[in-house]
């Protein structure tokens, strides 16, 4: 018998026009029902809007008049990009929005979302305080920390802090100077939870999985242009999974990797998305 997951609220911020792909976010976000999700933004907020998805609507200037209030010092976002450094404490710039949550996170916008629970349920269920989508690091888009007060003020024994949130420098707080604070800390940490599941398919097989011939030719195609360091692109989203497809070692075969997202900031390759389809592409040209 399963246990019950705990409750998880995600929190991303962004500032500036939404992603052009957002509606597959929102979408995948939503096949998501037992995961909150807090998105903040100086921007409308799409229409129709998942039920679990609630969209806070300020801008850069009340963030930092929020942030400063809860933080109990004058801060300012310089860019966008300094959101990174802020990741680590959304635990307390939120915390009204976290009172019936068992873990928060924070997380990118860059996205498309896989099966969360299906990744994260068993180190929640061994205990663990922090889980990362990172087997190196904590993760950007998408690390939890569980919703207690010392993991929520964890972040004020950055060194130096104040002064670099209000730097114009980015320091990726989050993914870099957290993380050794986090490590050094004892904090149970469980990470590389964001793939697990590879199947090496047929090219006949793999036609029958995508269920349409032009888009198995798309993506076969498209194989010679991914970078696959990245090991993100070409990618499917289907009935709430995401798969990152992959040349196999045979050349008549080929590989799908079952993911809980797919960050579609690859360096070096756009993408293209085929909303129709739920299909995620480098673009070519």
């Amino acid at each position: 018998m399963l246990l019950p997951t705990p409750k998880i609220s995600l929190i991303g911020v962004y500032f500036g026009p939404l992603p052009f792909y957002s509606s597959l976010y929102f979408k995948s976000a939503g096949a998501n029902p037992s995961i909150d999700f807090l998105i903040v933004s100086d921007q409308a907020p799409p229409v129709p809007l998942p039920a679990n998805v609630r969209f806070l609507s300020v801008d850069r200037k009340a963030f930092e008049n929020m942030t400063s209030e809860k933080l109990g010092r004058k801060v300012r976002v310089a860019s966008p990009r300094k959101l990174c450094d802020y990741r680590p404490a959304y635990g307390r710039i939120f915390q009204d929005y976290l009172t019936d949550s068992d873990y928060w996170g924070h997380i990118d916008l860059d996205m498309v979302w896989g099966n969360i629970v299906k990744f994260v349920r068993d180190p929640l269920a061994c205990g663990y305080e922090i889980i990362s989508g990172n087997a190196r690091h904590l993760c950007g888009p998408f690390t939890i920390f569980r919703n207690n007060k010392r993991l929520r003020e964890l972040f004020l024994k950055i060194p130096d802090l104040f002064n670099k949130l209000n730097s114009f420098e980015q320091f990726a707080m989050d993914e870099r100077e957290f993380d050794f604070i986090v490590k050094r800390s004892g904090i149970s940490i469980a990470s590389s939870c964001s793939y697990h599941t590879r199947h090496n398919l047929s090219l006949a097989e793999f036609s029958r999985f995508v269920s349409d011939e032009p888009i198995y030719q798309r993506i076969i195609k498209a194989h010679e242009l991914v970078d696959l360091r990245q090991m993100r692109l070409p990618s499917l989203w289907r009935s709430g999974e995401v798969w990152t497809c992959l040349p196999s070692e045979k050349p008549d075969r080929i590989k799908l990797m079952n993911k809980m997202f797919v960050h579609l900031s690859v360096r070096k390759v756009s993408v293209t998305v085929d909303f129709e389809n739920d299909l995620v592409l480098p673009r070519q040209g």
